[in-house]
């Protein structure tokens, strides 16, 4: 076959032009392509990061009760201020926060309370003449159980990529972690004490027989973590009474005096709240 001059000038001048028309590869092409490249030849791809939150559980607390009074028998004279049994302390559990990650938020779970009552008299026996402030029981203290709150599970970032690698499965396993759970604990009881008068020929005094008030008996709030997979569960845990307390008189011969008998308030108890997590 033959070309002529011509002919070779225009295969060269179309061949110029295809090749001054293809894009050069930009930098950030070349990094891309080099990092598939680095990866095939691991053997792997690069996965994104799905850790769950840690859980989070506090302890329980133990009892804080007032301490009691007890006269048992034969001949017992107390006036001035008689008896005054203790009063009910503080009782706390510690608050729990779930950990968050893309994996799923961690649970939380806040420790039950001991109780918190107050102390009580106690007058059994012959012959027992208290006198003056007479007998007074210990009010209820407080027993609360602490706070709970659930991790959140965070969006892994990079879209279809999932946690910014560039693993084709990103977009089936990313984004579905679930909000952690939250419960909170049980509540002690708080109640007052009681002033209790038993057997022969017992005679009280000028203030006589005071009951002790109820405490304050309250559950933590709990709150369920958010996340893509679902919001968690919450739920909060039980109070325990609040009772005032009462006054006993049983026996032959028993004359309590001018205030004579009074028995006690009644305190609170709350349960707390409880909000699951959100959906998004």
């Amino acid at each position: 076959m033959r070309f002529s001059a011509f002919t070779s000038l225009v295969l060269v001048a179309a061949f110029s032009v295809s090749v001054s028309s293809a894009p050069l590869p930009s930098q950030d092409d070349e990094a891309v392509f080099i990092r598939e490249i680095s990866s095939e030849k691991r053997g792997y791809y690069t996965f994104p990061s799905y850790a769950k939150g840690g859980n989070a559980q506090s302890g329980n607390s133990g009892n804080a009760d007032g301490g009691s009074v007890g006269n048992f028998g034969w001949k017992i004279i107390n006036y001035p201020y008689a008896n005054k049994a203790g009063n009910g302390g503080l009782t706390a559990s510690g608050k729990a926060v779930g950990g968050s990650g893309p994996g799923g938020g961690g649970s939380a779970v806040s420790g039950n309370t001991g109780n918190a009552n107050g102390g009580s008299v106690y007058n059994e026996g012959a012959y027992i003449v208290n006198g003056a402030h007479a007998n007074t029981a210990g009010n209820g203290g407080y027993a609360i159980s602490g706070n709970a709150i659930g991790g959140n599970a965070k969006r892994s970032p990079g879209g279809a990529y999932g946690g910014g690698g560039y693993s084709p499965y990103g977009s089936y396993y990313g984004n579905y972690g679930k909000g952690g759970d939250a419960q909170t604990g049980n509540s002690g009881d708080a109640n007052g004490g009681d002033v209790v008068n038993i057997g022969g020929k017992i005679f009280n005094g000028p203030y006589a027989n005071k009951a002790g008030n109820g405490g304050l008996s309250k559950t933590g709030t709990a709150i369920g973590g958010n996340g893509p997979g679902g919001g968690g569960n919450a739920v909060s845990g039980n109070a325990g009474n609040a009772n005032g307390g009462s006054v006993y008189n049983s026996g032959s011969v028993i004359v309590n005096g001018p205030h004579a008998n009074t028995a006690g308030n009644g305190g609170v108890s709350i349960s707390g709240n409880a909000y699951g997590g959100n959906a998004y």
